[in-house]
């Protein structure tokens, strides 16, 4: 049998073990934004998507049309059947500002989704100070210092 006092310390270290694991789990845990997409033989809806650079994407895919359809993203690797009545899903984390194509090539249809900058990191890597307040260059020359301004680079 373990003693009162070994098991009350078991019990605290298993509870500041099981709370640290919870704590760094919740912070792995990422946001999930739900993207429906309905393809059509007119085309997709919508046709045009805009998304945020690090954003995790779930779409959600399924047809208005008795035609099978789908919808492909050659450059990252989605390939979702698109049937009337089922919905098919992927889920897809975009790690680059640009712009990719969604398509069918069996109905020649296709979209296109923009991953841009988050607003707050587009602000901070915006704002600068003044190169030459910050970074004045010193050179001694024949016992004088000699300030002079370079620009600075991004």
């Amino acid at each position: 049998m373990i003693a009162g006092h070994v098991r009350i310390k078991l019990i605290l270290l298993l509870s500041i073990f099981v709370t640290a694991f919870w704590v760094w789990a919740g912070e792995a845990i990422q946001p999930t934004r739900h993207v429906s997409i309905i393809a059509s033989q007119e085309g997709f809806y919508p046709e045009r998507l805009s998304v945020f650079k690090g954003e995790k994407i779930r779409f959600f895919v399924t047809s208005s049309s008795k035609e099978p359809s789908c919808f492909l993203m050659r450059d990252l690797g989605v390939f979702l059947s698109a049937s009337m009545g089922t919905i098919t899903e992927a889920e897809v984390v975009f790690d680059k500002v640009g712009r990719h194509e969604f398509f069918c090539p069996k109905g020649n249809i296709k979209g296109f989704l923009t991953v841009l900058e988050h607003p707050v990191a587009a602000k901070e890597k915006a704002q600068r100070e003044i190169a030459s307040a910050k970074e004045k260059k010193k050179e001694k020359k024949k016992d004088k210092i000699v300030e002079y301004w370079t620009p600075r680079e991004n």
